[in-house]
């Protein structure tokens, strides 16, 4: 019973949700095919959450190479967010950069970026939520507050991000939401992390059903980024990555 269990959970379950992925990507596949990432990107307005460091800082200095006219950068870090900004301009004169410090974590800190946001853009072609962090324990040992705050960080305020601004993104927009593979298939130690990006991952496929007709909703999953900080982990103790 058990060596079907794994053959389940390993083989048969990311076979079927490689299958759907085709479908669900090949609008964004047909566009990059037929355009340059130049000619994709340039002149757009986009936001990027968790934009101080990693995956976040990569895709800004990328947008900023391809050309786009206007980034909305957010971390908690206004210092981190100001070299970040920085560097873009270095790559592109033209571009116009903004720094929104933000903390995922709290509702009311959420709220504000996207009041600062939508008071500075008056439309968004492009959201790319990386913001996020992980925790590692035994799900005994991990206190309903760290469920709690990973749903929030994790899920919740990308949520409020999509709800905020989705009425601002023109058609042919796109929301880029960086998941997990443990949104696919949880894992030990990990019942508080894997719960809240399989949340993301039911959210977007039910968001890019209802959106399908004007925006193109992409759900990535991420891997372990090496540029992200990492504790090493105890059973006895959760530890956390941070980027939000």
């Amino acid at each position: 019973m058990t060596s079907l269990r794994w053959f389940f959970f390993l083989i048969v379950l990311p076979s079927v949700y490689a299958f759907s992925l085709r479908s669900c990507h090949s609008r964004v596949t047909s566009i990059l095919q037929m355009t340059t990432p130049q000619q994709a990107f340039a002149g757009q307005t986009c936001v990027i959450t968790g934009a101080s460091s990693g995956l976040g800082k990569s895709l800004a200095l990328a947008l900023a190479e391809c050309g786009a006219s206007t980034l909305i950068l957010s971390a908690r870090s206004q210092e981190r967010l100001e070299e970040v900004q920085r560097e873009c301009q270095e790559r592109c004169q033209s571009i116009t950069v903004h720094c929104i410090t933000a903390d995922l974590s709290q509702p009311e800190s959420v709220n504000s970026l996207t009041k600062q946001t939508l008071a500075k853009l008056a439309s968004i072609d492009l959201l790319i939520h990386c913001g996020g962090v992980s925790s590692r324990s035994r799900f005994l040992d991990t206190t309903l507050d760290v469920d709690q705050q990973l749903m929030q960080i994790n899920f919740f305020s990308g949520a409020a991000l999509c709800k905020a601004f989705v009425p601002k993104m023109p058609k042919g927009s796109r929301i880029i939401w960086i998941s997990s593979v443990q949104g696919l298939m949880g894992l030990p130690n990990r019942s508080s992390y894997a719960a809240s990006k399989f949340a993301v991952q039911g959210y977007c496929e039910s968001i890019r059903a209802e959106l399908a007709v004007d925006q193109q909703i992409s759900v990535l999953e991420r891997r372990m980024v090496s540029l992200m900080p990492r504790l090493p982990p105890e059973p006895t103790r959760t530890t956390w990555q941070v980027k939000y």
